[in-house]
């Protein structure tokens, strides 16, 4: 109020603040122990297994949890001297994660050269392989491994990660190696028409199976066809090895004619020219040209033989001899030209021509002689030129007959 004497009045007021700080997160591999930490900026640090209330479990800045066996959370508080807390309890969980196991095969046989693949199921995680049991890094990761050309005994490792936690140990994998058959060395084989040929791929061991490209499961097969043959050969842990057979076959001698390419020659003609052969006729000696000259008319047997020794083959053929000269003197020898296989040639024909071209006369086995004359003129002694066709298809026979009056 007016007139009262000036005040001075002053107060001070402390605000404390406690705070807290540790990790949040812990994870156990398997049930077991775990030491739990948490600091406070000022303040005794209290354990509780409740977010509020309760009672504290522990005191100070760690706590070793009695064994776990499930995930459980735990909460740090902490308090200072004149009372004053933490404005929310610390959580911190601890994670107890299963240790990962995991299942294979632990012998392994592999054919020696192959490709194989190792597998492990893990229980959970990811695999890690190696070649050594302890220590080292990783040659492989994941649930397969391929292994290439596999020459040796070998061992590897299976590790599992999950979640941070490891397989307890590794586990083994032996791979042993399984020799392949012993196959006989691949062959080339040579065999003649109209034969057959065995293939043999027999090895001395009892223990194994054959299968060859024919379908067959014999060790041995005969073939009557040329071609490329395989026989695969496994034995009892299905290792196979293959023998390549090359198959080659050689015509057997075939006589397709015999041509008689002048009045006294034949020429022996084959089906095939890619072999050579030796020729014969009428049972003589055999020689390696087959042509044979000076031959009497008349019938003959034409022999030809392989030299790789896939046989023989025989054709008959006849010899057409034809006169040099004719006379006609009606004096019964010589009298007329004619040729003396149109009995055995009823296609058989002559056309015969003067020295200028001009057509003299033809014959056939209707009008089989000539008697050196012209629509009745008795012609000059001269050379008069033929041309003999045995049949359609045969070379022509080409020569001349002299007239002699």
């Amino acid at each position: 109020m007016p007139g009262d004497p000036t005040l001075n009045i002053s107060a001070t007021t402390t605000i404390e603040v406690v705070t807290i700080t540790g990790n949040t997160s812990l994870t156990l591999c398997g049930s077991g122990t775990a030491t739990l930490e948490a600091t406070s900026s000022n303040g005794m640090v209290y354990w509780y297994t409740d977010a509020t209330g309760g009672t504290p479990i522990a005191t100070g800045n760690t706590y070793t949890t009695p064994t776990l066996t499930t995930t459980t959370i735990y909460y740090a508080e902490a308090e200072n001297n004149n009372g004053c807390t933490t404005a929310e309890r610390l959580a911190i969980t601890v994670t107890v994660e299963n240790i990962p196991t995991l299942i294979l095969e632990e012998n392994i046989n592999a054919c020696f050269g192959s490709s194989i693949t190792i597998e492990a199921t893990p229980s959970a995680g990811i695999v890690n392989w190696y070649t050594e049991l302890t220590g080292g890094v990783p040659v492989a990761t994941g649930n397969e491994f391929v292994i290439d050309n596999i020459t040796e005994d070998m061992i590897y490792y299976a590790e599992v990660e999950s979640n941070a936690c490891i397989s307890e140990t590794r586990e083994a994998i032996i791979i042993t190696v399984i020799p392949l058959p012993v196959a006989n060395p691949d062959e080339t084989i040579v065999f003649c028409e109209n034969t057959t040929r065995p293939l043999d791929a027999e090895i001395n061991d009892t223990n194994v199976t054959y299968l060859w490209s024919t379908g067959a499961t014999t060790p041995i097969i005969t073939i009557t066809e040329p071609g490329t043959y395989t026989a695969t050969i496994t034995n009892e842990y299905g290792c196979e090895v293959t023998q390549v057979f090359e198959t080659e076959m050689l015509n057997a001698p075939e006589i397709i004619d015999v041509n008689i390419s002048n009045t006294d020659e034949a020429i022996i003609i084959m089906a095939s020219n890619t072999q050579e052969y030796e020729y014969s006729v009428d049972g003589g000696d055999y020689q390696l040209s087959p042509i044979f000259r000076e031959l009497r008319d008349g019938m003959h047997i034409a022999q030809a033989k392989s030299l790789n020794g896939c046989g023989t083959d025989a054709r008959n053929f006849r010899v057409l001899l034809v006169q040099k000269f004719f006379t006609p003197n009606n004096d019964m020898i010589n009298d007329v030209f004619t040729i003396a296989g149109f009995d055995y040639y009823p296609e058989a024909t002559v056309i015969v021509f003067d020295r200028f071209g001009k057509l003299i006369t033809q014959l056939d086995k209707r009008n089989r002689n000539w008697d050196g004359t012209f629509n009745g003129n008795e012609l000059p002694a001269t050379d008069y030129w033929y041309v003999i066709k045995l049949n359609k298809t045969s070379p022509e026979i080409k020569g001349h007959v002299s007239l002699i009056r």
